[in-house]
């Protein structure tokens, strides 16, 4: 083929293209829009593949959560409240001596429910969970002011409490170190011993 032939070929595309302009727009129409959506659903799934292993990655890939719901589907029987899980069944897969299991923490905790905390005239509504020092690691957080509980906290029943950033903003203006002040929680007074991260 010759410099001369093709450029007679290209000029026949060309008119080609011109005189079915319609077909011609449809075309790369359909093919944009199929590239678009190829590309769309990558990046969807991409991220959506990246938000499912950052909230494993949270909880650590090692981690198991243990929980027993008793639902009654019969209406005139009374259904119990909780997990059913009681300080026995703890206390037993804490004493179990099991190389598999590394940490333990029971969760004690208002479904995910906002409840008030106040700290002078300052609310916050936050939700509440009881735990064990265990829980620090087995949900990979880390303390940025002050401390986590402690054995001797649990032992004692301690009233204290460690306080996410978000309530630390709510109560403690201007920067005020929250460690050491006292929250109330459902009208009692509670310490903050720390602030996650």
């Amino acid at each position: 083929m010759t410099f001369r032939t093709a450029i007679d070929i290209y000029l026949q595309a060309l008119q080609a293209l011109h005189d079915n302009r319609l077909r011609t727009i449809l075309s790369v129409l359909g093919i944009t829009v199929g590239i678009a959506a190829v590309m769309t659903v990558g990046a969807v799934s991409k991220g959506g593949k990246y938000l499912i292993f950052t909230e494993l990655e949270t909880f650590g890939l090692k981690s198991i959560w243990v929980s027993r719901e008793l639902v009654e589907k019969d209406p005139r029987k009374a259904v119990r409240s909780g997990t059913g899980i009681e300080d026995g069944d703890y206390e037993a897969l804490r004493g179990a001596h099991s190389w598999s299991i590394q940490k333990l923490s029971p969760v004690v905790s208002n479904k995910g429910k906002g409840q008030l905390v106040r700290y002078g005239n300052r609310y916050s509504n936050a939700p509440i969970s009881g735990v064990s020092p265990d829980y620090l690691d087995i949900n990979n957080d880390s303390v940025q002011l002050g401390r986590f509980l402690r054995d001797g906290d649990v032992a004692r029943n301690r009233p204290v409490a460690v306080i996410g950033s978000e309530v630390q903003k709510d109560l403690f203006v201007n920067d005020m170190d929250p460690i050491g002040k006292n929250i109330r929680i459902d009208g009692k007074s509670v310490m903050v011993i720390g602030v996650l991260r």
